[in-house]
């Protein structure tokens, strides 16, 4: 059990850097626990458009065409909105003020289009947001107009489950790490990690079940002498959704 636990939940402050925190020294010796940056929210890829040199047409009269992705999210945290962001290309360059139409595949369901909107008369460029709830299959197509062919491309964006945490001292000394899941996943398998040091590799120290309400909670303690043991919640990845992570809380022994 921990002696003269003190828990210095006015001393959390959170970084835009990854694993980076700042934690002021306690006026005496003690646990202190404080929780550094939370996971990436999403990613994105950026490509570039290859001139369709020597593809010839698709007909006599009738331009070949191909819908490129300039810039798109691979993958992000529940609740974020995708970003798709592209061109429909010939030889001669990007299409100004085409049509396209943006369809999505989420997984366990079936095709549907959601937006419509033109490139740009300026760079060519369309661009699309949409909120994705769980890990989807996208398709941009352009229909093709009276000198250029149809085309489409596709892509998928992975989503990571949104887990909520906090960080509680109990009556006894020990702690309670608890959160919740979203969207709500009753029965999900959450793991306790918990690394010894900075530079450790995590392990999975405990495992539990989310409620009916997508709820979980862990107790446990800090380290035993001077030092600092890091913990987070962890769910393993399935066919809707990646491994996702809460963030990270830590244990400080003065």
């Amino acid at each position: 059990m921990l002696s003269k636990v003190r828990v210095v939940a006015a001393l959390v402050t959170l970084l835009t850097s990854v694993g980076a925190v700042l934690v002021a020294a306690p006026a005496q010796a003690g646990t202190t626990v404080y929780a550094p940056v939370s996971p990436t929210a999403s990613a994105l890829l950026i490509t570039r458009p290859v001139p369709l040199v020597g593809s010839g047409e698709a007909s006599v009269g009738v331009a070949h065409t191909e819908v490129y992705f300039t810039r798109r999210t691979s993958w992000l945290v529940f609740g974020r909105q995708a970003l798709l962001e592209g061109q429909v290309v010939t030889v001669d360059g990007a299409l100004p003020d085409a049509p396209v139409q943006l369809h999505a595949k989420p997984y366990g369901r079936s095709w549907r289009p959601v937006a419509t909107t033109r490139t740009s008369t300026d760079n060519g460029v369309f661009r699309f947001t949409h909120q994705t709830w769980r890990t989807t299959l996208y398709r941009v197509e352009y229909a093709g107009e009276w000198a250029y062919a149809p085309s489409e491309t596709t892509a998928t964006v992975d989503v990571r489950r949104k887990i909520t945490s906090e960080m509680k001292r109990n009556a006894d000394g020990t702690f309670t790490l608890r959160g919740a899941l979203a969207p709500k996943s009753p029965g999900k398998t959450v793991r306790l990690q918990r690394k010894t040091c900075g530079s450790c590799a995590w392990s999975t120290v405990r495992a539990t079940t989310a409620s009916d309400r997508s709820t979980w909670q862990f107790r446990l303690s800090g380290p035993p002498r001077r030092g600092t043991w890091y913990f987070r919640a962890v769910t393993p990845p399935d066919p809707a959704f990646l491994r996702s992570l809460s963030d990270t809380w830590a244990l400080r022994r003065s």
